[in-house]
């Protein structure tokens, strides 16, 4: 019965930051930086009660170890993520013509053609 009432909360929980998240991008309530930087939080806050309320990850001493090894999968997810991008990213500076190159070092450094 405790879990069932777990996943109640959960459910209600997630619905209401989904519908919180799609409010403030429908309505225009926040705009730039500031509603990406509520986006997150709204997301970060999310990632924590599917965490919480349905994998019952937690902090209890029976489950660090399902913690810590997702936090361990995370941790490699993101390293092969932001690894990709690092290539992909210094790839497309190497493969530059010699006019985008100069055109984007002087752009970089401050300088105007």
């Amino acid at each position: 019965m405790e879990t069932l009432k777990s996943y109640f909360i959960g459910f209600f929980l997630s619905l209401g930051l989904t519908l919180c998240s799609f409010t403030l991008v429908l309505r225009h309530i926040l705009e730039g930086k500031n509603l990406i930087f509520c986006l997150i939080l709204l997301a970060l806050i999310q990632l924590w009660v599917q965490l919480t309320f349905f994998l019952h990850l937690n902090l209890e001493a029976n489950n660090r170890w399902n913690l810590s090894i997702f936090i361990s999968t995370v941790g490699v997810v993101l390293i092969l993520i932001l690894g990709s991008l690092w290539i992909m990213q210094n790839l497309d500076y190497r493969h530059m013509s010699p006019q985008q190159l100069d055109s984007y070092i002087l752009q970089t450094e401050g300088f105007q053609k």
